[in-house]
C-alpha cells in the first residue's frame, strides 16, 4: 500500500509517465530529471538529479494545493562548432516536474539544499490533530 502522500493513484502516475516520457527529451522537449520521493514519521523528503545545473538554474514552488513544482533550464553549450560530434546523450533544455504532497505537509516549513547536483527538499508533516476534549458540566 501506498502511504497517504501518493494520493493520485497509479492511473495519475501511468499518465505522467506517458506524458513525461524520457524520450520527449529528444524530441526537443527538454529533459526529466529523476526524483525519488520518501516520508518518515515527521517529513517528507523529495531527492532530484540536476547534475549540470547550477542553483539558480532551479526553481522550487509548493502552491496553494500543496502541489511541488521542479522546474529549470540545462542549457546547451556549444564551446567549440568545429567539433563533430559522434552522440550526444546528454540532455537539454527546460525541465518541469510537479508532484501532489497531499494535505498533511506544511510547505511554509520546507527546506531546500542543493549540493553535488543533487537537490534535497525536507517538508515538515503536520501534526497529528487530536479531538479535543469538552468537559460537561
Amino acid at each position: 500500500m501506498l502511504p497517504t502522500l501518493f494520493r493520485r493513484g497509479d492511473f495519475g502516475d501511468l499518465l505522467d509517465r506517458i506524458f513525461d516520457s524520457p524520450l520527449e527529451s529528444e524530441r526537443g522537449r527538454g529533459f526529466y530529471p529523476r526524483v525519488d520521493i520518501h516520508e518518515d514519521k515527521d517529513n517528507v523528503y523529495v531527492e532530484a538529479d540536476l547534475a549540470g545545473l547550477e542553483q539558480k538554474d532551479i526553481k522550487v514552488e509548493v502552491d496553494e494545493d500543496n502541489v511541488l513544482k521542479l522546474s529549470g533550464e540545462r542549457e546547451y553549450k556549444q564551446e567549440d562548432e568545429n567539433k563533430n560530434y559522434y552522440r550526444v546523450e546528454r540532455q537539454y533544455g527546460h525541465f518541469e516536474r510537479s508532484f501532489a504532497l497531499g494535505q498533511n505537509v506544511e510547505a511554509g516549513g520546507a527546506k531546500a539544499e542543493f549540493k553535488n547536483g543533487e537537490l534535497r527538499l525536507t517538508i515538515p508533516k503536520k501534526a497529528d490533530k487530536k479531538p479535543r476534549t469538552i468537559e460537561i458540566k
